[in-house]
């Protein structure tokens, strides 16, 4: 006659255990940035654990709606936004159930949002994310150019007559920006801002000296696409590109400078993607490009010119790349 009654205890603890999982693994929306950029604005939903979300986009007007499960607000909205040619708003709204939050972002015009998530970052940064990045336009954006140097920037070279009257124009990629800081020193100074400060100043130089002109990647605190960074030098005809860096250390015995160029494997699987891709292909070669694109489709002709076209993009890399650290190790000499 006892046993029953325990049975009936233990039974409600064992679902009262199998409740309290659900409950405790609830997720927390804990802030939301905004990183407007020329080409797009990203919106990054900081979260306590991984997002469980779905989203669907609504017209007249124009609304992105993100259901995020299983998750409470800890951050305060509505978030007005007022640097970003697509998104004026962020605010909450009706959720379909209880344990679901429900976000609403408002927008000037239609876009076709992207959403991906991100994992906590190593260095502890940043947790568990949700971006959401919102295209400004399907044209191509101009791209942001280094200003003029000032009268401080004094140069005493003339590269004016190299290539006849067109200008040798370098690109200046500032490695990580938005929200990739890149590495974290101790005093929590982020790469992606000694990169930008690094590259604005060389892309002063570059600009101080005649026949030369500097083109940075970005000029602000926002990410860019990996792909794109080489995509705004193409369409500036730029001669060179060059991604700046800080690595990080753990410990205070690395000096100088590392400077990395394409290697063969790289190259090989470059080449065989872009022969795949007529339209890549002719922006690479030029109008060597859309002449094959137009009146061949021999896969052999177009290897052999990529190849061409990569081996000397190497050679020239590694060339550049050993009088860049000869030079840093002339400064050192000179400092000691």
């Amino acid at each position: 006659m006892i046993i029953k009654p325990i049975r009936a205890v233990l039974l409600f603890f064992a679902l009262a255990l199998s409740i309290l999982p659900s409950v405790v693994s609830a997720n927390a929306l804990e802030g939301l940035r905004v990183w407007p950029s020329p080409d797009e604005t990203r919106v990054v939903i900081d979260l306590s654990s991984e997002a469980d979300y779905s989203y669907f986009t609504l017209s007249s007007p124009s609304r992105l709606v993100v259901d995020l499960k299983q998750t409470t607000l800890k951050t305060k909205l509505p978030l007005n936004v007022a640097d970003s040619p697509v998104l004026s708003k962020i605010r909450k709204s009706s959720p379909p159930n209880k344990s679901t939050y429900r976000l609403v972002f408002e927008l000037k015009t239609k876009v076709s949002p992207q959403l991906f998530k991100l994992a906590p970052t190593p260095g502890g940064q940043y947790g568990h994310r949700l971006v959401i990045d919102l295209p400004h336009s399907a044209k191509k954006s101009t791209t942001p150019v280094a200003s003029k140097p000032s009268s401080k920037t004094q140069v005493s070279k003339d590269a004016s007559q190299l290539l006849g009257t067109a200008d040798i124009i370098v690109a200046i990629d500032a490695g990580h920006g938005g929200e990739d800081p890149g590495s974290i020193g101790p005093s929590k100074k982020y790469e992606k801002h000694a990169t930008l400060a690094i590259s604005k100043k060389i892309a002063a130089h570059i600009n101080a000296i005649p026949g030369m002109k500097a083109v940075l990647t970005r000029n602000g605190d926002y990410f860019v696409n990996l792909n794109k960074r080489s995509e705004i030098a193409r369409r500036n005809k730029a001669h060179l590109l060059m991604s700046i860096h800080a690595d990080g250390f753990h410990t205070p015995q690395p000096r100088g400078g590392s400077v990395f160029v394409l290697n063969t494997k790289r190259a090989n699987s470059e080449i065989a993607r872009w022969v795949e891709n007529h339209e890549q292909q002719s922006e690479l070669l030029g109008g060597a490009g859309q002449v094959l694109a137009k009146n061949t489709t021999d896969r052999n002709v177009s290897q052999t010119l990529l190849d061409l076209q990569f081996s000397h993009s190497q050679k020239e890399g590694y060339k550049l790349a050993t009088k860049i650290l000869g030079r840093n190790d002339a400064c050192r000499g000179e400092a000691a």
